[in-house]
């Protein structure tokens, strides 16, 4: 039999206590913990702004998995928070009446739905057609694309890519089963937004929110209540070499 010192022993006991306590506490706040990450990485992809990374992500090819898409959970988070590859950000959508504010991803995975919202369509196009979004909905009501659930006709949508702003008005807020994929087809002659997000856990429905297009900003000039909602100004944004040449 070995002999362990008392010394020893005492660490020892000390140490597997301090890491049940640890283990507890995570599992206290698995949640919490989760949030919080998603939150700090939300924020995190709209403080590093380029204009022409904007635009050259834009350009990127990314992947449209919708049956990658899975429920938020703590081992996605993590997954994703020790995953070194950048998300590819291409602007960033506001709904200020219902505090929402997010980095836009072009494509569809579920990584970017942790942390922003991600387009739907492949050749989807600011400003153009009918510009559709998801993201996750989740318990936090301030978090991801939960926001949009309180929703009301007449709200006022936004989306950016830094260089001119366009605002929508919402039209219609209805709850849909999953099997209609049709909310998010072009019309003629229209030009739309469409947010999507799951109305429940069991993610048996789906949020639809519909906006018309209402007037286009140009960045640099659009009033401050304009850009307000998206909390950025001209100190945050590297102007230099814009591509889009305004």
């Amino acid at each position: 039999m070995t002999y362990v010192p008392k010394k020893k022993k005492s660490k020892l006991s000390t140490f597997l206590l301090l890491l049940i306590l640890l283990i507890g506490l995570a599992l206290i706040f698995n949640k919490e913990i989760r949030y919080f990450l998603m939150g700090l990485n939300s924020d995190r992809y709209s403080r590093k702004i380029s204009v022409k990374k904007l635009y050259d992500n834009n350009k990127s090819k990314q992947p449209f998995d919708f049956d990658a898409i899975a429920p938020v959970s703590t081992e996605a988070v993590l997954a994703a928070q020790f995953s070194a590859q950048p998300l590819p950000v291409i602007g960033f959508v506001a709904m200020p009446d219902v505090k929402m504010k997010l980095p836009i991803f072009k494509g569809l995975s579920n990584t970017a739905l942790l942390y922003g919202a991600g387009t739907m369509k492949k050749e989807q196009v600011m400003g153009e057609g009918n510009y559709a979004l998801a993201s996750h909905r989740v318990e936090n009501p301030n978090l991801l694309f939960s926001p949009i659930q309180r929703a009301q006709n007449g709200m006022m949508i936004y989306i950016t890519n830094l260089n001119q702003i366009w605002a929508y008005k919402t039209k219609e807020v209805m709850r849909v089963t999953p099997d209609h994929v049709e909310v998010i087809d072009d019309l003629p002659n229209q030009k739309l937004i469409t947010l999507v997000t799951c109305n429940d856990p069991d993610a048996i429905k789906r949020v639809i929110v519909h906006g018309d297009f209402s007037k286009v900003y140009d960045f640099k000039n659009a009033p401050k209540a304009i850009l307000d909602p998206f909390d950025i100004d001209d100190t945050q944004v590297d102007w230099k070499n814009n591509p889009w040449g305004k």
